[in-house]
């Protein structure tokens, strides 16, 4: 999973991960999430997303949420 820059200073405040290459588990549903990078800071909606590709977004537990998709998908 890739992480906006807010979202993963928020997330490292509660302690739920140190830095890239950790895993998160229980995560939204999904067994294992393992952090891969976090973006740099832009100051648009970017800043607080998860992005994962698309077996760990099929397999999310989330309900009223917003979701993007690449067209056609």
């Amino acid at each position: 999973m890739i992480i906006g820059y807010d979202e993963a200073l928020m997330m490292k405040k509660e302690k739920l991960f140190s830095k890239p290459g950790d895993e998160l588990h229980d995560f939204f549903g999904l067994k294992t999430v393992k952090i891969i990078g976090i973006l740099a800071p832009t100051k648009t909606f970017l800043d607080e997303v998860h992005i994962v590709n698309a077996q760990g977004f099929d397999n999310f537990d989330i309900s009223n949420e917003m979701r993007m998709t690449k067209n056609g998908s």
